[in-house]
């Protein structure tokens, strides 16, 4: 055989390949089999190939020796033989040349892709820890670190009950809040419809408190109830909800001054009935209440005594006053009727009459009428008709 490295053209002819070239073939008959060494590696000539060692690394493909093998420059490395070219160190290492990559340590990190030197590693932040390399990762929900240098999750500590976080990388906690509870970590839990809490580091639901009659809360998480307002109210406690006032037969906002009127209250307002009486001291006629003459003179003839003035007046009765179905009379053909009519309204008729006595009588001639009281009531005419 021709062996290997080398090819035989027949007869004595045995040539071997030339450096920078290389064979495997044993019978080869021409230097075409001669292949060129390749990138990261040399030949010296006939079979022998080598290759480029750790830490070097060649581009040359018909290298003749080792002088072709450059050592990788600092922040660059090759780990395996026979590399056409050096790597990036890489994020979370430093390179000083060669083969040698180092990883940074725990508790620090870097994302340089080139670094040159352990400087490059930088110490881990607060909120974060690092386990070596380029790796940083926040502290996880409902923990913390308030330092630099964390190495693992157990570096980071849990927030205590009435604080809480959120998210990732967190060097602190908060305060619960008011209107929520928190058991600690990221556990904060709102206080339900119908409650609040003011407490702002509460850590259980007992702080939650119902609210008020005659407010409410229809929303979670909440410092205080909303009162109902006014024409609005509820019973009982922890409502969400307000309903309409209702007042059956009480619509005025107001009684009439010296009158005295039924009120009902709701929800804030307060509504009054029509006037059912009179203060001590005064009538009521109208709607209104004045004050009641006091007048103790006697009147004798055909005279009679208006309370208003506390005098005796002639008995003057007008023409064509009503008291029937179109029937019409001259009060004076009647003058001692109408003197009757006049002193019996302004003495007895304030209350002590009812409707379905003498009111009826007297109020044809319409010195009486009848009061939302269902009691007789005096007439404010000044003449007995």
């Amino acid at each position: 055989n021709c062996g290997a490295g080398y090819y035989c053209t027949g007869g004595s002819a045995r040539t071997q390949c030339s450096a920078g070239t290389y064979s495997t073939a044993t019978n080869a008959t021409s230097s075409s089999t001669c292949s060129n060494c390749g990138a990261g590696h040399y030949c010296t000539g006939g079979s022998a190939r080598t290759a480029c060692s750790a830490g070097t690394a060649s581009s040359a493909t018909n290298a003749t020796s080792s002088a072709t093998c450059k050592t990788c420059s600092a922040g660059y490395y090759t780990s395996s033989t026979g590399q056409s070219s050096c790597a990036n160190c890489g994020a979370g290492y430093y390179c000083t040349g060669g083969s040698a990559r180092t990883q940074c340590s725990a508790g620090t990190y870097s994302s340089a892709t080139n670094a040159t030197a352990s400087s490059t590693c930088t110490t881990c932040d607060k909120g974060y820890y690092c386990t070596g390399g380029s790796n940083k990762t926040g502290c996880s929900a409902g923990t913390y670190r308030n330092a630099t240098g964390g190495k693992a999750q157990t570096d980071c500590t849990t927030c205590s009950a009435g604080y809480y976080n959120s998210g990732t990388g967190n060097t602190g906690c908060s305060n619960c809040g008011a209107g929520y509870y928190c058991t600690g970590g990221s556990n904060r839990t709102a206080c339900g419809t119908g409650t609040y809490s003011t407490a702002t580091n509460a850590t259980s639901s007992s702080t939650c408190t119902k609210c008020a009659t005659n407010t409410y809360n229809n929303s979670t998480g909440q410092s205080s109830c909303t009162n109902c307002g006014n024409g609005k109210y509820n019973t009982g406690t922890g409502n969400t909800t307000c309903s309409n006032c209702t007042w059956s037969g009480y619509t005025a906002t107001s009684c009439p001054s010296h009158c005295n009127c039924y009120s009902s209250t709701c929800g804030g307002s307060t509504k009054y009935s029509a006037p059912y009486g009179a203060q001590s001291g005064y009538t009521l006629s109208n709607g209104t209440c004045t004050a009641t003459p006091s007048c103790t003179k006697t009147c004798s003839g055909d005279t009679t005594l208006n309370l208003s003035t506390c005098t005796c007046v002639a008995v003057t009765c007008q023409y064509g006053s009503s008291y029937g179905s179109n029937e019409y009379e001259k009060c004076a053909d009647r003058i001692d009727e109408c003197k009757r009519l006049w002193q019996t309204c302004y003495n007895n008729c304030g209350g002590n009459y009812t409707c379905n006595g003498d009111c009826s009588y007297f109020s044809r001639y319409q010195c009486a009428y009848c009061g939302s009281d269902n009691k007789c009531h005096r007439s404010t005419y000044s003449r007995p008709h």
